[in-house]
């Protein structure tokens, strides 16, 4: 009885996380990771939604904007039995697409480069990817979630 209330709310159930690099290149369009799913009883993985978002902030105090960009999102049914001493291990390769501004696209001139690197220096314009994985546990009402947070490579 115990163990249900407890598969039920998610606790002792499945576990996620992510092995990926530390920096995403941004030129490749691509990213492999690894998803490593355990459990400590037998369930039953029904799905999996992926998602890699950019988080952009510029601005300084009170006139600091915010805004998140969805370079990918992909869902895949499984209908998995994970079992209590299983680790299963899933190399995963997401395609995305990711469009420079304006401003970036500008720096890549030599003669530009200073310049737009000081702009973006003063307006504290900072990019930030994280990919999410939320799966989806037949009969557990709270899902399990991996998150995995990226800088951007310096030759982007």
């Amino acid at each position: 009885m115990f163990s249900r209330i407890k598969n039920m709310f998610g606790i002792d159930g499945v576990k996620m996380s992510i092995d990926a690099p530390s920096t995403i290149d941004l030129t490749q369009n691509e990213l492999n990771f690894e998803l490593i799913v355990t459990s400590k009883s037998d369930l039953v993985l029904d799905n999996v939604s992926i998602k890699l978002i950019e988080k952009y902030r510029r601005g300084w105090g009170d006139s600091k904007l915010i805004n998140e960009y969805l370079l990918h999102e992909s869902f895949e049914e499984l209908d998995m039995l994970i079992s209590e001493e299983d680790k299963l291990v899933a190399p995963l390769k997401i395609n995305f697409s990711y469009e420079t501004s304006q401003v970036d696209r500008m720096g890549k001139n030599w003669l530009l480069r200073p310049f737009i690197k000081a702009a973006l220096t003063a307006k504290r314009v900072q990019s930030k990817f994280r990919i999410e994985v939320t799966a989806k546990v037949k009969g557990v009402r709270m899902n399990p979630l991996a998150v995995h947070h990226f800088s951007k490579s310096k030759k982007y």
